[in-house]
């Protein structure tokens, strides 16, 4: 676009303003097409939103000029300005994803000139450049990243993006010549291949080749076949250990269908060279035990050779799997374990079929799996151990089928070999060794109703009880077994049936509390947390807080924590077991106060935490002391890089219970669909006869305890801000961090992780929630941008359709009636509205009610906020109340109606035109014509009611600011209700409803309708001539000098 044409692109500031919300829209719905990966679709919507924006067609050609258009106009609101930058980067990233290269980098330039220190602009012009091989580029387009880096202080705590690409620049020009000659042919590098030439290097020039070519040269059968060539794998080690690795590096990342290709050549290859997966994995095992020298070589072949096996996922390769892990020597450990872990992640099959090789490779597997556990292994190697377990326990395998029956007897009997029956020194004669316990946490974690089948059925419950609490560890770690003895106790504790079995059975005529009281070093540790009490009082008081970095806790720490935890789980079992604790223990400033030391001192935190989230549940743990603990917990978890997933969700869980009363869990967290056969009273009233029924004849439920009534949770919810005004902040601080986590999970695509991390911000919005419903506390929370974070959340997939989004969406409602509308950021009221006309269809009317007065206030802010809220179905929605019994939700929404008709044209255009529409489809225009716009029927209907003063204000208001315009107002003569307006100002003596009754009367009696039949004439004038002798009857009323006005005014108008 030539310059000429450039300044032809004109910006307007206000009318961009007016209609930016409705861009705003259009831009997310155009980012969900780009999360979709529909990017074709989405740069089609952000090139019709830009060009919108500009007034031109924009397209990557001319989006230079238009870009140092929109800079250069020193006039134009900054909004616009963010707006068209994100809009243009937004498209740059398309292209780049369609491989466009040329258009992505003319968008990244525009953006940069609407924005300079638009770093992921910067960020993905090196990216363009490097896939374009245009490396000194590259470097030109760093060296602006770090610009901008250092001019907005971004990524102080965490390497720069741009650092990996300058490494990949570097790696790049290192090997630029190497590669024009490596990409000639694939062919080539075989031949070097098998002629020993460069193996390493040519094997790596193998993967610059796009896969389709790979498959298409048959790149992975020539690969084989060099290994059967070269079968002296001594002599050729780096050449089987380098082929094995490359195939392995084939798979990775690739679609399905091109993994489906590669696999299917390389079981053909396999086949036609005669390797059997399992033979070639014996071979090597056997000839390393018989040489020992040649180990060394053998392993790193071993090694990638599983990884190869772990792709196949046949039966051999499982067999061969297993031979390799049995085998190898304990620095490949972890190597061949994920390997495993791959194997059996994600196997696909459409049609499973029972096959008894793979029954039996599969228990061997298991066996070997079990077998190969040791206390004394390092966390990463115990954790690879266990996801092995914990998938196989998921029970998903592909084409091959197990029924759970026959799956779970494998389990049961493998597991009985873990288990020493009559052991004379332990009370039961039955010990469980530390792999028993491993395989019982992981079937836990994979199936928690599996587990507590196999605990039941089994009759394990005293068998752990006895082990739990004896001093016997047959010769291994004390310490270490008793941590997973105390896992599996508390684990089991989460369901009421183990949790009764423990309370009833004693080892030794000892219960597990009164064991619990008996523990001599438990005691001691209770009494050196009892010691520190007034230190950690001084610390909480004292809001300036220092976390050491975590250093861990001791073995001995984390066998009391889990004694703490245990306790609190028996607390939620009944009252009975309660009060038996609370005579022995004071839990509700035990372990706040062991949460605080362990904070101070840098230590684990997760068990206490864990003990935490079960003591907030009773109504006895809501006083100002847990209060002011719970506030040095949110700042740990603002500061500690290590509270994740269920630390997390743990601690969210604390922070929600303290605010959260017993009809609360009932409302905020009930399913819209939870019961369609019962309403909300029903459901209460059948609550209510259940708590009055005596105890024996209550049925079984896991849990009990008394949360407290809405008046103490009341009393917390406007406690902890007058406490300590951060609290807000500090929530809204961890929400934003827990959804960055989430954003990054969803990238790394670990479903698991992410969904743990959503319920965590779920509790975060809930308590934001509960602290809303106390109006002393909404300044607070407005100016710690807690607004923002509800509108967010509502309007998120993340709440959509759930029960949650409604007070979520009442919350922000609270915000709208108590703030000054002036105050509220643009972008906050545009988008409040939005959350607030859905809450006008809900069926509570106190919901109905907020929401209607939350868009009032709103309304009086700009045209802006009316042109959206009228844009959304806003007027519709407010007059669908006005049906309701409820008088103050009628007179609300006839407010919003008011409010809404004060704009510039926002409604107006829309009434004249429906009643011009009417007066053009009269059938008999020679009669007097009677109107009947619904709308305005109605208003006149509510100021002919004057036992609703406030109605009658709110009506009459909208009708005057209707009528203001003059094409609305001459067609007012022909509704049969306006007669009302002469009925009220008669009967009312209110001087804010004769105001506006005048007001609209004025501005009928300037009305003119052109082109009518005589008798409509002569109706007109009889009704100017009526409004004429109402004011005039009426005048010893108008003492008002602007009432008195607006009377000479109508008294001087012609009926004409």
């Amino acid at each position: 676009m030539c310059s000429s044409e450039a300044k032809q692109v004109a910006f307007d500031a206000e009318a961009f303003a007016s209609k930016f919300g409705g861009l705003d829209e259009a831009k997310n719905n155009a980012n969900v097409l780009f999360r979709s990966k529909c990017y074709r679709e989405a740069v089609e919507s952000y090139t019709r939103l830009l060009s919108e924006i500009v007034g031109t067609d924009f397209n990557p050609s001319n989006a230079t000029e238009v870009a140092k258009t929109v800079r250069g106009n020193g006039t134009l609101d900054e909004r616009l300005v963010d707006f068209t930058a994100t809009l243009m980067c937004n498209s740059a990233l398309c292209y780049f994803n369609l491989n466009q290269l040329y258009e992505a980098s003319s968008l990244c330039n525009a953006c940069l000139c609407v924005d300079p220190y638009n770093y992921k602009a910067a960020f993905y012009l090196v990216k363009c450049a490097l896939v374009s091989n245009e490396y000194q580029n590259a470097l030109k387009h760093v060296e602006r990243c770090q610009s901008i880096v250092d001019a907005k202080k971004l990524f102080s705590n965490q390497e720069v993006p741009h650092a990996a690409l300058v490494r990949r620049i570097r790696e790049s020009m290192n090997s630029d010549m190497s590669k024009k000659v490596v990409l000639e042919r694939c062919e080539d590098i075989i031949s070097n291949i098998a002629s020993g030439t460069d193996v390493i290097l040519n094997l790596k020039n193998l993967h610059m080749h796009p896969k389709q070519e790979i498959i298409r040269e048959q790149v992975i059968p020539k690969l084989v076949a060099i290994l059967k060539e070269k079968d002296d794998y001594v002599k050729y080690a780096d050449v089987h250990s380098g082929i094995w690795s490359s195939i392995h590096q084939f798979f990775h990342r690739v679609d399905e269908k091109v993994e489906s290709q590669m696999l299917e050549q390389l079981q053909r290859a396999l086949e036609d060279n005669n390797i059997d997966v399992q033979g070639y994995a014996r071979k090597l095992i056997s000839n390393a035990e018989k040489n020992p020298p040649i180990a060394s070589s053998v392993q790193p072949i071993l090694i990638q050779f599983s990884k190869v096996c772990s792709d196949i996922r046949t039966i051999p390769a499982l067999e061969a799997l297993t031979l390799i892990l049995e085998k190898c020597k304990s620095d490949a450990e972890d190597h061949v374990l994920s390997s495993i872990l791959h194997y059996f992640t994600d196997m696909k099959g459409d049609k499973p079929v029972a096959d008894s090789k793979f029954t039996v490779a599969l228990t061997r597997m298991l066996e070997t799996l079990l077998s190969y556990y040791d206390l004394d292994y390092h966390s990463g190697t115990a954790e690879h151990l266990e996801g092995c377990l914990v998938v196989i326990f998921l029970r998903r395998f592909g084409n091959y089928e197990i029924s759970e029956e026959s799956f779970f007897s494998i389990v049961a009997r493998l597991l009985n070999g873990y288990i020493t029956i009559g052991d004379p020194k332990i009370e039961g004669g039955v010990f469980l060794q530390p792999t028993c316990y491993v395989a019982l946490k992981c079937l836990y974690v994979s199936s928690r109703d599996v587990f507590k089948t196999y605990i039941i059925v089994n009759e394990l419950m005293g068998t752990l009880l006895s082990n739990y609490m004896s001093d016997y560890h047959a010769g291994y770690d004390r310490i270490k077994l008793q941590l997973l003895q105390s896992e599996i106790v508390i684990l089991s504790m989460d369901f009421m049936e183990c949790r009764q079995l423990l309370l009833d059975t004693p080892v030794k005529d000892v219960s597990i509390i009164d064991y619990l009281r008996s523990d001599v070093g438990f005691i001691k540790y209770l009494q050196g947390i009892r010691e520190k009490e007034s230190e950690v009082k001084e610390y909480c008081k004292s809001g300036t807080f220092h976390f050491q970095k975590y250093g861990g806790s001791t073995s001995s720490d984390a066998l009391y924590e889990y004694k703490i935890l245990a306790l609190s789980k028996f607390m939620v079992h009944s009252t009975p077991v309660m009060n038996q604790i609370l005579e022995c223990f004071d839990l509700f400033t035990i372990v706040p106060n062991a949460l605080v030391i362990a904070i101070m001192k840098g230590q684990q935190t997760d068990i206490l935490i864990d003990a935490m989230s079960y003591i907030t549940l009773h109504q006895q743990a809501k006083t100002p002391e847990m209060l002011m603990c719970m506030y040095v917990q949110m700042r740990w978890m603002e500061h500690c890089f290590d509270c994740k997933q269920k630390t997390m969700y743990m601690a969210c869980h604390s922070i929600v219970n303290m605010f959260r009363s017993r009809d609360d869990r009932y409302g905020f967290n009930k399913h819209i669909a939870g019961n369609p056969m019962w309403d909300d009273s029903q459901l209460e009233a059948m609550r209510e006869a259940y708590e009055k029924l005596p105890e024996a004849s209550k049925p079984a439920q896991n849990g009990e305890f008394t949360e407290g009534d809405v008046s103490v949770a009341d009393i917390m919810r406007g406690y902890v801000v007058m406490m300590n005004n951060d609290v807000p902040r500090c929530l809204v601080s961890i929400a934003k961090m827990i959804m960055k986590e989430c954003q990054m999970l969803e990238k790394r695509g670990d479903k698991v992780k992410e969904e743990m991390q959503l319920k965590a911000y779920k509790l975060v919005m809930e308590t934001l929630h509960y602290l809303m419903l106390q109006s002393i506390n909404r300044p607070v929370m407005q100016s710690a941008g807690v607004l923002r974070m509800l509108i967010d959340a509502a309007n998120s997939k993340v709440y959509k359709g759930t029960n949650q989004c409604r007070y979520l969406s009442q919350s922000i409602a609270h915000m709208c009636i108590s703030s000054d509308p002036r105050v509220l950021s643009y972008r906050d009221a545009l988008d409040s509205t939005g959350p607030l006309v859905k809450l006008l269809d809900d069926a509570n009317e106190l919901f109905q009610y907020e929401a209607a007065l939350g868009l009032t206030n709103l309304l009086t802010i700009d045209d802006d906020v009316r042109t959206r809220v009228w844009s959304i179905n806003g007027w519709n929605a407010l007059g669908n109340l006005l049906y309701s019994d409820n008088e103050q939700l009628k007179a609300a929404c006839l407010e919003g109606w008011c409010n809404l008709a004060a704009g510039e044209d926002v409604v107006h255009g829309y009434f004249y035109k429906k009643l011009a529409q009417q007066m053009e489809s009269v059938e008999n225009p020679a009669e007097v014509i009677t109107l009947n716009i619904h709308d305005i029927t109605i208003l006149l209907m509510f100021a002919g009611n004057i036992t609703e003063l406030r109605s009658v204000k709110a009506s009459t208001g909208t009708l005057a600011l209707l009528v203001r315009d003059l094409r609305i107002a001459k067609y007012l003569p022909f509704f049969s209700k306006i007669k009302n307006l002469f009925k009220t100002v008669d009967e009312v003596d209110d001087a804010d409803v004769l105001y506006r009754i005048l007001t609209a009367m004025s501005c009928i009696m300037q009305g003119r309708v052109e082109k009518i039949s005589p008798a409509n004439v002569a109706h007109v004038k009889s009704i100017k001539e009526q409004i004429k002798q109402c004011t005039m009857r009426n005048i010893t009323k108008f003492r008002n000098p602007a009432i008195l006005n607006l009377a000479k005014e109508i008294m001087e108008y012609t009926t004409s």
